[in-house]
């Protein structure tokens, strides 16, 4: 966003280990905390108004948020990962600052309120209009959290279906989500950022996607007329919210527009008093970072499908579920496979070359794989990732992070390759059987001191998936993965 300056950008002051005034057997609270002391010296608040709330800063330094510069108000734009705002829990994007130490900001204009905000003493107390509780009010319901919120559910390809992330409506734009009828291409705004007025174009899927996947994609269920409008990717940044989804609604014919966020929240962009807002006619939502940049690379590769349903609509409950692998064939029970029935599920691949699928068992450590995470396939190097003593880490851990790392059996403890695979930023480890003769999987230990410093989920596969290894590198074509435990494939229910 441009022209957007942080708000109490002053240099931060470290406090020292120091005694509380007030007892002396108790540590100065930490900065950004509602302090007794504090709002002795603030004095009395005013009264609060409608949806209004108040936080106290106690410490001088940034306080972590961004307001927006060409907005008639003072709307928050940006709430700081890590920083004070953020530690109060309560000031959001959309919220409006109306008052600091009991001085009004309600008409000055931008320069005034960052000059009176710069002048007030320590420590502040800052008055903010909440946005989500406003618009529930105009609505005529109490805010239950739940105002703009809902889901983006994958739909095509078949091994991705139902892979699925919490979204949030904008405040401009079409005020319901696409529903639970409307699947729609998605589709890569070119440039990502959305900023080229009247010049966004859409990235074509290349090497072997293309053409080939979109006659595919919209012949599905016997379509007819025009192609669908997409509903287009864009990034974070660059532009004022308002402006970028114009863009690319007016230059590219979307049916809705996806804003990847910077970090793995979701919040109801702000539109202002921007003539742009007024120009939306389409629903914009913002996703969570991880599960987007997924969705941005998945579609370089082909024209996937997706839907964006309200968390009020009858099929929200399917975004909760993995109801679309009812058709998994469970294992025969025996005693070859009675393990993976019990304590394993199936992994689905989809790469543009095909799908498969893969039996797995379940690790005797690490957290149960959750079936809306999916990721690139990236085989480990070394591939039994094992690391000599001093060594800087697996050589290409910049690959794995984000994604699931692939490792071979062998040559060092299953612990060692998770431990290797989990601190290069790995979200799940698939631990391939390298013994042909040994085709029973097993459910992978480790000593009893180390079972709660794993925080990914772990599986084992057989040694048939060295030819899903052989694919990869020969083609080229990234494959991307998701983990099904048998219980989700039947339909049980598991929320976000």
């Amino acid at each position: 966003i441009s022209a957007v300056p942080r708000v109490g950008d002053s240099a931060a002051v470290p406090h020292p280990k120091r005694k509380n005034p007030h007892n002396p057997l108790k540590p100065p609270p930490e900065r950004g905390t509602l302090a007794s002391f504090a709002l002795e010296s603030l004095g009395e608040p005013e009264p609060l108004g409608d949806n209004e709330y108040d936080v106290v800063f106690t410490e001088k330094g940034p306080m972590g948020f961004q307001i927006d510069a060409n907005a008639a108000t003072l709307i928050v734009t940006e709430v700081e990962a890590g920083g004070m705002a953020a530690a109060t829990g309560k000031i959001a994007s959309g919220d409006t600052l109306v008052a600091i130490n009991n001085e009004r900001l309600d008409g000055k204009d931008f320069g005034e309120a960052v000059g009176v905000i710069g002048a007030a003493d320590w420590p502040r107390r800052l008055r903010f209009v909440s946005a989500k509780a406003a618009a529930a009010a105009s609505a005529g319901e109490e805010d239950d959290g739940s105002a703009g919120r809902g889901f983006l559910e994958v739909t095509w390809p078949e091994a991705l279906a139902g892979l699925a992330t919490p979204v949030e409506l904008a405040e401009f734009g079409a005020t319901e989500m696409l529903g639970c009828d409307v699947d729609v291409p998605l589709a890569v705004s070119d440039p990502l950022d959305g900023c080229a007025e009247n010049a966004i174009t859409l990235v074509e899927p290349g090497d072997g996607g293309g053409d080939a996947f979109v006659a595919l994609n919209l012949a599905r269920e016997a379509r007819t007329g025009p192609p669908d409008a997409p509903l287009i990717i864009t990034l974070r940044g660059t532009c004022p919210f308002p402006d970028k989804v114009h863009n690319v609604e007016a230059s590219a014919g979307a049916s809705g527009v996806v804003v990847i966020n910077k970090d793995d929240t979701t919040f109801r962009m702000p539109g202002g008093s921007m003539p742009s807002a007024g120009m939306v006619t389409v629903p914009a939502v913002t996703l969570p970072k991880s599960f987007g940049m997924l969705l941005h690379e998945i579609s370089l590769q082909t024209v996937p499908r997706a839907r964006i349903i309200s968390a009020n609509d009858e099929c929200a409950g399917d975004g909760n579920t993995v109801e679309s692998f009812a058709f998994l064939p469970l294992p025969p029970d025996d005693s070859g496979t009675k393990l993976q029935r019990e304590h394993g599920g199936m992994m689905f691949m989809w790469s543009n070359l095909g799908e498969a699928t893969q039996g797995f068992v379940l690790a005797m450590f690490g957290p149960e794989p959750n079936a809306h995470i999916a990721g690139k396939l990236i085989f480990a190097k070394p591939f039994q990732a094992c690391l000599a003593e001093g060594s800087a880490g697996l050589e290409n851990a910049g690959q794995i992070r984000g994604n699931f790392a692939v490792v071979q059996r062998g040559a060092c403890p299953f612990f060692e390759k998770v431990k290797h695979a989990q601190s290069s930023g790995a979200i799940a480890v698939i631990i391939v059987n390298s013994e042909p003769e040994d085709e029973k999987l097993m459910m992978v230990p480790a000593p009893p001191e180390m079972l709660k410093s794993f925080s990914v989920p772990t599986v084992m596969v057989s040694s048939t998936f060295e030819e899903i290894e052989i694919m990869e590198r020969r083609s080229h074509h990234p494959i991307f993965a998701r983990l099904v435990l048998y219980d989700e494939a039947i339909g049980a229910k598991r929320g976000f």
